[in-house]
Protein backbone atom coordinates (compact mmCIF):
# COMPACT_ATOMS: atom_id res chain seq x y z
CA UNK A 1 0.00 0.00 0.00
CA UNK A 2 1.49 3.39 -0.79
CA UNK A 3 1.37 5.78 1.77
CA UNK A 4 1.90 8.55 -0.46
CA UNK A 5 -0.21 9.42 -3.57
CA UNK A 6 0.61 11.96 -6.27
CA UNK A 7 -2.02 13.47 -8.30
CA UNK A 8 -2.09 16.65 -10.32
CA UNK A 9 -4.09 19.23 -8.97
CA UNK A 10 -4.58 22.74 -11.04
CA UNK A 11 -1.29 24.23 -9.56
CA UNK A 12 1.07 20.86 -11.14
CA UNK A 13 2.30 20.12 -7.83
CA UNK A 14 1.80 16.54 -6.68
CA UNK A 15 -0.43 16.63 -4.02
CA UNK A 16 0.97 14.30 -1.09
CA UNK A 17 -1.14 12.35 1.39
CA UNK A 18 -0.46 10.36 4.73
CA UNK A 19 2.56 10.78 7.10
CA UNK A 20 6.11 10.10 7.20
CA UNK A 21 8.23 7.65 9.10
CA UNK A 22 9.32 10.78 10.95
CA UNK A 23 5.91 12.29 11.92
CA UNK A 24 5.19 8.54 13.16
CA UNK A 25 8.39 8.42 15.44
CA UNK A 26 7.60 11.54 16.72
CA UNK A 27 3.94 11.18 17.59
CA UNK A 28 4.36 7.85 19.48
CA UNK A 29 7.56 9.12 21.52
CA UNK A 30 4.87 11.77 22.92
CA UNK A 31 2.20 9.38 22.92
CA UNK A 32 4.93 7.06 25.02
CA UNK A 33 5.72 10.06 27.37
CA UNK A 34 1.93 10.79 28.07
CA UNK A 35 1.24 7.03 29.04
CA UNK A 36 3.93 6.95 31.18
CA UNK A 37 3.26 10.26 33.48
CA UNK A 38 -0.23 9.22 33.48
CA UNK A 39 1.05 5.17 34.53
CA UNK A 40 3.24 7.71 36.96
CA UNK A 41 0.63 9.53 38.70
CA UNK A 42 -1.96 6.41 39.13
CA UNK A 43 1.20 4.35 40.95
CA UNK A 44 1.78 7.23 42.97
CA UNK A 45 -2.07 8.28 43.92
CA UNK A 46 -2.47 4.35 44.43
CA UNK A 47 0.41 4.12 47.35
CA UNK A 48 -0.77 6.97 48.18
CA UNK A 49 -4.05 5.63 49.09
CA UNK A 50 -3.21 2.62 50.13
CA UNK A 51 -1.32 4.60 52.76
CA UNK A 52 -4.17 7.07 53.58
CA UNK A 53 -6.40 3.89 54.39
CA UNK A 54 -3.71 2.01 56.61
CA UNK A 55 -2.95 5.09 58.48
CA UNK A 56 -6.82 5.85 59.16
CA UNK A 57 -7.66 2.23 59.88
CA UNK A 58 -4.70 1.89 62.01
CA UNK A 59 -6.23 5.01 63.51
CA UNK A 60 -9.31 3.81 64.03
CA UNK A 61 -8.47 0.82 65.86
CA UNK A 62 -6.39 2.63 68.21
CA UNK A 63 -9.21 5.49 68.91
CA UNK A 64 -12.01 2.48 69.09
CA UNK A 65 -9.32 0.25 71.83
CA UNK A 66 -8.94 3.50 73.94
CA UNK A 67 -12.92 4.33 73.77
CA UNK A 68 -13.37 0.56 75.22
CA UNK A 69 -10.56 0.88 77.56
CA UNK A 70 -11.39 3.85 78.81
CA UNK A 71 -14.96 3.73 79.83
CA UNK A 72 -14.38 -0.22 81.24
CA UNK A 73 -11.58 1.54 83.78
CA UNK A 74 -13.76 4.01 84.60
CA UNK A 75 -16.49 1.71 85.97
CA UNK A 76 -13.83 -0.73 87.46
CA UNK A 77 -12.97 -0.63 91.49
CA UNK A 78 -9.54 -2.14 90.63
CA UNK A 79 -6.73 -2.83 87.95
CA UNK A 80 -4.35 -5.77 87.40
CA UNK A 81 -1.29 -6.42 85.20
CA UNK A 82 0.39 -9.29 84.09
CA UNK A 83 3.32 -9.56 81.47
CA UNK A 84 3.78 -13.14 80.58
CA UNK A 85 6.57 -12.69 77.71
CA UNK A 86 4.78 -10.80 74.49
CA UNK A 87 1.34 -11.69 76.27
CA UNK A 88 0.15 -8.58 78.77
CA UNK A 89 -3.40 -9.14 80.54
CA UNK A 90 -4.95 -6.41 82.03
CA UNK A 91 -7.80 -6.93 84.17
CA UNK A 92 -10.17 -5.08 85.47
CA UNK A 93 -12.23 -5.54 88.74
CA UNK A 94 -15.76 -4.61 88.28
CA UNK A 95 -18.05 -3.55 91.25
CA UNK A 96 -20.92 -6.11 91.66
CA UNK A 97 -23.06 -2.94 91.21
CA UNK A 98 -22.43 -2.68 87.92
CA UNK A 99 -21.26 -6.08 86.46
CA UNK A 100 -20.92 -9.67 87.75
CA UNK A 101 -18.08 -10.18 86.00
CA UNK A 102 -14.28 -8.58 85.22
CA UNK A 103 -12.99 -7.02 82.12
CA UNK A 104 -9.92 -8.84 81.04
CA UNK A 105 -7.93 -7.25 78.41
CA UNK A 106 -5.01 -9.46 76.27
CA UNK A 107 -2.50 -8.75 73.83
CA UNK A 108 -1.58 -11.48 72.67
CA UNK A 109 1.54 -13.25 70.52
CA UNK A 110 -0.10 -12.30 67.31
CA UNK A 111 -0.61 -8.32 68.04
CA UNK A 112 -4.17 -8.35 68.64
CA UNK A 113 -5.75 -6.72 71.76
CA UNK A 114 -8.76 -8.63 72.89
CA UNK A 115 -11.80 -8.09 75.27
CA UNK A 116 -13.42 -10.52 77.37
CA UNK A 117 -16.22 -9.73 79.17
CA UNK A 118 -17.06 -12.95 80.61
CA UNK A 119 -19.66 -13.11 78.03
CA UNK A 120 -17.92 -12.61 74.73
CA UNK A 121 -14.51 -12.16 73.34
CA UNK A 122 -13.96 -9.29 70.93
CA UNK A 123 -10.87 -8.13 68.93
CA UNK A 124 -10.82 -4.47 69.65
CA UNK A 125 -7.52 -3.70 67.83
CA UNK A 126 -4.84 -5.29 66.00
CA UNK A 127 -1.56 -4.80 65.06
CA UNK A 128 -0.60 -3.56 68.78
CA UNK A 129 3.24 -3.09 69.18
CA UNK A 130 2.78 -1.61 72.67
CA UNK A 131 0.12 -1.66 75.56
CA UNK A 132 1.10 -0.13 78.26
CA UNK A 133 -0.90 0.38 81.74
CA UNK A 134 -0.01 1.98 84.58
CA UNK A 135 -1.37 3.45 87.82
CA UNK A 136 -0.98 5.87 90.46
CA UNK A 137 -3.91 5.85 93.48
CA UNK A 138 -7.17 6.10 91.25
CA UNK A 139 -5.76 7.24 87.78
CA UNK A 140 -4.44 5.03 84.93
CA UNK A 141 -2.34 6.22 82.17
CA UNK A 142 -2.52 4.30 79.07
CA UNK A 143 -0.27 4.14 76.16
CA UNK A 144 -1.35 2.24 72.73
CA UNK A 145 0.88 2.07 69.63
CA UNK A 146 0.53 0.31 66.77
CA UNK A 147 2.69 -0.74 63.42
CA UNK A 148 1.39 -0.94 60.33
CA UNK A 149 3.71 -2.04 57.20
CA UNK A 150 2.37 -0.78 53.44
CA UNK A 151 4.35 -1.13 50.13
CA UNK A 152 7.25 -1.35 52.48
CA UNK A 153 7.05 1.69 54.78
CA UNK A 154 6.10 1.61 58.14
CA UNK A 155 3.93 3.47 60.19
CA UNK A 156 4.16 4.11 63.64
CA UNK A 157 0.66 5.35 65.71
CA UNK A 158 0.60 5.58 69.29
CA UNK A 159 -2.38 7.24 71.53
CA UNK A 160 -2.31 7.47 75.27
CA UNK A 161 -5.14 8.79 77.61
CA UNK A 162 -5.22 9.18 81.86
CA UNK A 163 -8.15 7.92 82.91
CA UNK A 164 -9.73 8.02 86.82
CA UNK A 165 -11.42 5.08 87.84
CA UNK A 166 -14.78 6.16 89.88
CA UNK A 167 -15.12 3.21 91.93
CA UNK A 168 -11.96 3.17 93.35
CA UNK A 169 -11.43 1.33 96.83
Amino acid sequence: MDLLKQSNNSGGRPDRRGITLVELLVASGIALTILVAVGLVYFTSNKSFKFGQATLSSGADLRLAMDWLGRDIRKAEGITKVVSGDTVTVTLQMPSSVASYDVVYVLDDEKNLKRNDGASVRTVATDIATFEVTTTDDTVALTLSSVKTVLGDQYQRSLTSRVTMRNAK
